[in-house]
């Protein structure tokens, strides 16, 4: 493990990896003190300089947006918790990635899930037997209708929001339609105008 320097940063990481994105983040607004956008042939790479610089691999989900499919790679330290989203965006028709599980011990079990759930490909992991959905299941049940599917909302230098109100209204009618318990959207901090919720409680009617 590399001793804990500013010269172990993610800025200073993975700068060379040519990162789409890559900025310092709000933890207290966000819960990441980095966020980053990196292409798929970069995050082998990126994997070991994080294991070297002494973070740790927390889990990996995936998104399902207009743009594509987005996996998210979350990583972190036990001597100076600095929390890291990596994020790759991958093309719906064909969404593979490789593997990093021979290189962050415990990306197997996550890299089966998103698997599961998402559809995405990780080439290079030793299992691909589904983790948690029955064995020869057809489908993968987060993918989303093209209407709920809400737009990344990257404008060039900040993710406003994981939401919009034409998305969050397709869900909230889609969940009253078909007798479901509840919806849910990210970013809640910054829907400051209340648009999010107002477009949720006019779904729900």
């Amino acid at each position: 493990m590399t001793p804990e320097t500013p010269s172990v940063t993610p800025d200073v990481l993975l700068a060379p990896l040519d990162p789409a994105y890559l900025a310092d983040e709000n933890p207290a607004r966000t819960g990441l003190r980095w966020s980053a956008f990196l292409a798929a042939d970069a995050l082998p790479r990126a994997a070991a300089l994080l294991l070297e610089g002494g973070w740790h691999l927390e889990d990996i989900c995936g998104l399902d947006v207009r743009e594509g499919l987005v996996a998210v790679y979350h990583f972190d330290r036990m001597t100076a918790p600095g929390r890291l989203a990596i994020r790759v965006l991958m093309d719906r028709a064909a969404p593979v990635l490789p593997s990093i599980a021979d290189i962050h011990q415990g990306a197997e079990w996550h890299e089966r899930e998103t698997a599961d759930f998402y559809g995405i490909a990780f080439t290079g992991n030793p299992n691909h037997a589904p983790l948690l959905l029955p064995e020869g299941m057809q489908g993968h049940p987060l993918l989303k209708d093209a209407a709920a599917r809400a737009p990344y909302l990257y404008n060039g230098t900040n993710f406003l929001s994981y939401e919009d109100a034409e998305a969050v209204y397709a869900k909230a009618a889609y969940a009253r339609e078909r007798g479901l318990a509840g919806v849910m959207f990210w970013e809640y901090t910054q829907d400051s105008s209340g648009t999010l919720l107002q477009s949720i409680d006019k779904g729900l009617r």
